[in-house]
């Protein structure tokens, strides 16, 4: 049995926590004994959502709530020279870069993590120090393309792995449901431009084209306040209280994506949105902008509709789209859309790292 340990920035309710959740769980037990270190918590505003569901799955976690890099550097060292690990595999931005000016103090291989679309600075920081890493994972074609042909890194070095949905938990239901209602399922953040959803609406609303009974709910952790700040301006501007409903995150997203019609998704950029696949299995068509859809899981009418990024006037046509769908159309596209999602099941993601893991160790 080999010792793997997993270090993250967060355990915050988000797509690229319950993906590292989902692997350190479903990991074969018999050839790997995760652990997880999280560097940052409650200093830094962020509830670590997931450690409940690690803790259940008798996986070992260890959340520093760093005050600094200098802090959560020091407790990288200490986790790799006290309990060795056989293999480091950091998860996301912070993690790689302080894990990697580690790497030279421990003996493990390490393995580095690209999860989103990088910036022109960040990708630098990348050519600079990718050869510390056995090997790059990225989940969707287009950030395996920054990494490759921006930040030069070999091909050989970069592994693709997609994200994975558990397509059992996550699958149609029969609920009934009364009116029209818009799923969006993700932090608050500039990313994530949840003030574009208000805006649109407002748009369709000036135009005497928002139906009565539509309505958006919004399952959210509040991580940037300019950015909760731009979304209430907006649904106040618009006279939108009685249609956008705001919850706070959950531990069975699900029933959500079973009240919905429809996820909309109008990210600035994103890598591979793990709601988007979650809503795909549970059979809901997805709203998402070009960037959301950077990894191209939707075709525009089959699973859902695309919009340009940062357009709200493209947006709210594809509402308005969405809304006059007729219900044979609505059933052949939510078939569609459980068809796509099987493409990237769970249990394709998991084979793919231990198969990773494996050869990493073997070299």
């Amino acid at each position: 049995m080999r010792d793997l340990l997993l270090i993250t920035d967060t355990l915050a309710a988000g797509g690229v926590e319950r993906q590292l959740c989902e692997l350190v769980t479903r990991l074969d037990r018999a050839l790997w004994r995760p652990r997880v270190l999280c560097l940052y918590g409650a200093r830094r505003g962020l509830d670590p959502h997931f450690m409940h569901d690690l803790r259940a799955a008798d996986v070992p976690v260890t959340l520093i709530d760093a005050a600094n890099k200098a802090q959560a550097y020091r407790a990288i060292m200490c986790a790799a020279r006290d309990q060795p690990p056989a293999l480091i595999h950091a998860w996301n931005y912070h993690s790689n870069l302080l894990t990697r000016a580690a790497h030279p103090f421990v003996s493990a291989r390490l393995i580095g993590s690209v999860r989103t679309a990088y910036s022109a600075r960040q990708l630098i920081y990348e050519r600079a120090t990718w050869r510390l890493c056995a090997a790059i994972t990225c989940n969707s074609p287009q950030i395996a393309h920054d990494l490759i042909t921006r930040a030069r890194i070999p091909s050989e070095r970069v592994q693709m792995i997609p994200n994975g949905v558990d397509t059992v938990r996550f699958a149609p239901t029969d609920l009934s449901r009364n009116g029209f209602t818009l799923l969006f399922m993700g932090r608050i953040t500039r990313q994530k431009a949840p003030h574009l959803i208000a805006e649109a609406l407002g748009l369709l609303k000036r135009a005497g084209h928002l139906p009565a009974n539509l309505r958006v709910n919004m399952v959210s952790a509040i991580h940037d306040a300019e950015a909760n700040a731009a979304l209430e301006q907006a649904i106040a501007r618009h006279g939108l209280d009685d249609v956008i409903a705001r919850f706070p995150p959950t531990h069975t997203p699900e029933m959500y994506y079973h009240a919905a019609d429809t996820l909309i998704l109008p990210s600035l950029y994103e890598g591979l949105p793990n709601v988007m696949l979650e809503a795909l299995a549970c059979g809901i068509p997805v709203i998402a902008s070009d960037a959301a859809n950077a990894a191209g899981v939707i075709d525009h009418g089959a699973q859902g509709w695309i919009a340009p990024t940062n357009d709200a006037h493209a947006l709210a046509n594809a509402i308005q789209a969405v809304i006059t769908q007729t219900p044979e159309q609505i059933a052949r596209m939510q078939s569609e859309c459980r068809a796509r999602a099987l493409d990237y099941r769970i249990e394709r993601m998991i084979a793919a790292y231990e198969a990773l893991y494996d050869r990493v160790l073997a070299t």
